[in-house]
């Protein structure tokens, strides 16, 4: 689809250049170096699959320094319509920033999770949280906790702790679970596993990465809501499992703006 056609992130610079879209087809136009053929010579081994180290233009009077790359788009006219951002008849689409179901196996759970303007998650009316305590403050952004309770539905109550980061490398929520009563782990351990700091014995890490989580408990199991930091991912509600996973429960999709 047109419509989700990867550009590329701002990481290294500005990269669209032009996008126009008319007689049956989207012409893209990039930014890219002036030695570089093709926008794929970005992924080659030298520059690596990230484009790391390319220097593009950070605004368009800059961008007169580089070439631009076009590539023309057909229309994919057998791409079924979205009916449910773009309905027919007298249905009006649903709002821009809302939340919209992909899939759900408990619609009542799934459907609490949502504020009434069904554009946040929040922890379902009659649950509990846990007992969180503030732990150590991690080197970076962000600040870690503790609990003890049976974060794993295993019928067992372990000692529970997160690491909520929020720096430019490790944006997300980390999960470690060790026996209870064990020592405390090296309180840089989960900032960004890469620490070095291996895993305590009988350690489980349950790693959301560019995710933050809110944790809660109902009738006797542990649940996740999980809010991805790119806002154009989708959204769920998990049920951790004992062997390190976890189980979606619900997931849902945010509604863009169409211009």
């Amino acid at each position: 689809m047109v419509s989700r056609r990867y550009i590329g992130d701002g990481c290294n610079g500005l990269k669209l250049a032009l996008l126009d879209a008319a007689g049956g087809r989207v012409t893209v136009c990039t930014y890219i170096p002036k030695d570089l053929k093709t926008r794929e010579d970005l992924l080659d081994e030298r520059l690596g699959a990230a484009g790391f180290g390319v220097s593009l233009p950070q605004n368009s009077e800059q961008g007169t320094q580089y070439r631009q790359y076009c590539e023309i788009v057909p229309f994919d006219l057998a791409t079924p319509v979205d009916h449910i951002e773009y309905p027919s008849g007298s249905e009006r689409p649903p709002a821009a920033g809302t939340l919209q179901p992909i899939a759900s196996t408990d619609g009542a759970l799934c459907r609490a999770a949502l504020d009434a303007d069904r554009t946040q998650l929040v922890v379902p009316p009659g649950s509990e949280t846990p007992n969180w305590r503030e732990w150590q403050h991690p080197i970076a952004c962000g600040h870690s906790q503790r609990a003890t309770f049976d974060f794993a539905n295993e019928g067992v109550a372990r000692d529970v702790y997160d690491w909520d980061l929020c720096s430019h490398a490790s944006d997300g929520d980390v999960y470690l679970t060790l026996p209870a009563g064990s020592p405390e782990p090296d309180p840089r351990f989960g900032e960004g596993r890469n620490s070095g700091s291996p895993l305590p014995p009988g350690g489980k890490v349950w790693d959301l990465g560019y995710a933050h989580g809110q944790v809660f408990r109902r009738n006797g199991a542990t649940y996740l809501l999980e809010t991805p930091v790119n806002d154009t991912a989708d959204l769920s509600l998990k049920r951790p499992q004992p062997d390190g996973g976890m189980t979606t429960i619900c997931s849902w999709y945010r509604v863009e703006v169409h211009m």
